[in-house]
């Protein structure tokens, strides 16, 4: 039946072939370079102990053989700092200096604090989240832009389709528990803008310590309980009228295997977004595949160049 168009629909699976971190060190050092230098030229003001001078400090130790695993440090933050160099080297990316100050105030905000923050001290993720999305969509060609800053609530992100406008909410929660939670403010944000639109939800803090393969089956699952929360077999649910993408993301580092010096590395992103669209082949079921299709490939460009390693030019 055309009018049940409720359905798993959802984007790619990425794995980064396996990389000893006596690769991979240099490159992520210079992607913390090139996002310092970008960010500060953006007009970013970065403190000295910034998330990303102290995730500098730990890749540069790894390349100098202290250790990146979490059996070799004792901590996970070896693998935050991976996170970190290539969520911030895509972030930078995006960066404009035609950035409102309230936005460059808010991608300082996200570099204060820890790699790893205590609890109630998370803003710097969920804005870390937020600029990530943003910057994706821009990687996707959307021209994504930030909606004026007011007292209420807002969302993240507004996409501009033709004559029309669309609100994308991120959100980061810690544990399972707090998903479904999350998404419904993430709505609460998109409703209040006046338009319709999607709520992604990144649950990387939720996967840690995760092997490939189950990361991949977490996000299945935390999508399909997504999906189940705001519609049913016949469409959305009433109060989620205004919805017309949902799902979930994860971007981890993860260990495939390591020795008491090194590590071999995984670099994992897992999607699971659907369409919500109430009629098939109407405007809204294209614009909802049009949110989920960016965020897709915008994602794709930020791991394609890591993910699939070319060999070496025949001489």
């Amino acid at each position: 039946m055309n009018a049940r168009v409720t359905r798993h629909e959802f984007s790619s699976e990425l794995v980064a072939a396996p990389r000893p971190i006596s690769a991979i060190a240099g490159e992520n050092l210079d992607r913390i370079d090139a996002a310092l230098a970008r960010l500060t030229a953006c007009g970013v003001r970065i403190e000295s102990d910034s998330r990303l001078h102290q995730a500098r400090e730990i890749v540069a130790e790894s390349a100098r053989g202290a250790g990146i695993t979490p059996t070799q440090r004792g901590d996970d933050l070896g693998l935050r700092a991976l996170e970190t160099a290539l969520d911030y080297h895509t972030i930078a990316s995006a960066a404009q200096p035609s950035f409102p100050a309230s936005v460059r105030r808010e991608l300082r905000d996200s570099l204060r604090g820890g790699l790893k923050p205590p609890d109630g001290a998370l803003s710097p993720l969920q804005l870390q989240s937020q600029a990530v999305a943003f910057a994706a969509f821009a990687l996707a060609g959307c021209s994504p832009r930030y909606p004026p800053k007011s007292t209420g609530k807002s969302p993240d992100i507004l996409l501009d389709r033709g004559t029309m406008t669309y609100a994308v909410e991120a959100k980061r929660p810690q544990t399972q528990n707090n998903i479904l939670t999350h998404c419904r403010a993430g709505y609460e944000q998109v409703i209040a803008s006046g338009h319709t639109g999607a709520v992604l939800v990144d649950v990387t803090d939720c996967v840690r310590g995760l092997g490939q393969n189950e990361v991949h089956a977490f996000v299945e699952r935390a999508g399909g309980e997504l999906l189940d929360s705001v519609a049913t077999e016949d469409g959305r649910r009433p109060e989620y009228q205004n919805l017309i993408a949902v799902g979930c993301y994860a971007r981890v580092q993860a260990v495939a295997a390591e020795t008491e010096k090194d590590a071999v590395l995984d670099l994992i992103m897992s999607a699971r977004i659907a369409v919500l669209a109430n009629v098939r082949n109407s405007l809204e079921d294209h614009r909802a595949r049009w949110i989920r299709d960016s965020h897709k490939r915008g994602m794709i460009a930020i791991y394609d160049p890591i993910a699939v390693q070319r060999p070496p030019a025949a001489t």
